[in-house]
């Protein structure tokens, strides 16, 4: 499996620690073990017209399949996903703009379904299960995260408004942003070690808020009929979150919320030091 990558270290604690897992551990995916409900574990349910994106609405078959999928597996846990293939760090060169649109790159890759297919086809267990149930390993990696993904939804929701953490999220990338451009100006003979020190920790905060803003647009972005597929199954579902990994994604999300409310009307973003 592949190491975590620079981006991915760049991270909150809940979205780093296993790439994509992390985001299925604790905030996207599930550690499964269900009883099958409804299929007599005779038939498998029909299986979805993917490949799918958490933009296309989840209907209660695919969440049968799901469920049908994870407990035929011999762990009856749903699988680990890999980050992102690019291990190359970004390069802290970059124009502090396209730093954005490579953080941004970065963390789309984490749910590209293609990269985490050939994962799944790789591995025996899911290759066998996913051959009888004549299920492409693509459709179902995607399927994994869109089940995550409103699952996550509907645990934060009671605490957490998505639109307005993305708002405090665009603002604190363009503070961001404004503070690594203000400190890429000071010539050469002027730059001191307390500085380069802030530009990479402006650089490190970027990422960690990208990913904040994406995941959040992300969420928001889920289909209400997903919603309500996941929310008649919940009850099964929320269990499978180990509750260790989600207390702490909850609290890193609170941590990174609180910051950007607190420093969003600092004339300078960033302080040297801080975190």
């Amino acid at each position: 499996m592949p190491a975590k990558s620079s981006f991915v270290r760049c991270l909150p604690r809940c979205f780093a620690a296993n790439g994509l897992h992390a985001l299925a551990t604790g905030l996207l995916a599930l550690a499964c073990s269900l009883p099958l409900v409804g299929c007599g574990g005779a038939t498998a349910p029909s299986r979805p017209p993917a490949p799918r994106t958490t933009a296309d609405a989840l209907s209660p078959a695919e969440i049968e399949l799901f469920l049908a999928l994870i407990h035929a597996h011999p762990q009856r846990k749903a699988p680990e996903f890999t980050n992102s293939p690019d291990e190359r760090p970004i390069d802290e060169a970059l124009a502090p703009k396209n730093m954005v649109a490579a953080f941004r790159t970065r963390f789309q890759l984490l749910f590209d379904a293609e990269a985490q297919g050939q994962e799944l086809a790789r591995n025996g267990d899911w290759a066998r299960l996913l051959r009888e149930y004549k299920l492409a390993p693509a459709e179902f990696a995607a399927l994994v995260t869109r089940v995550s993904c409103a699952v996550t939804r509907l645990q934060l929701e009671p605490k957490y408004h998505f639109a307005d953490l993305a708002t405090k999220a665009q603002t604190r990338v363009a503070a961001l942003v404004a503070e690594i451009e203000r400190l890429d100006g000071i010539p050469p003979a002027q730059m001191t070690s307390e500085t380069a020190r802030a530009r990479t920790q402006a650089i490190v905060q970027l990422g960690q808020t990208i990913a904040l803003l994406e995941f959040s647009e992300k969420l928001q972005a889920l289909p209400e009929a997903s919603l309500s597929a996941v929310s008649a199954r919940l009850a099964d579902l929320r269990p499978l979150l180990p509750a260790d990994h989600s207390e702490a994604s909850f609290q890193e999300l609170d941590r990174i919320e609180d910051r950007l409310s607190s420093r969003a009307e600092s004339p300078r973003g960033v302080q040297p030091g801080t975190r």
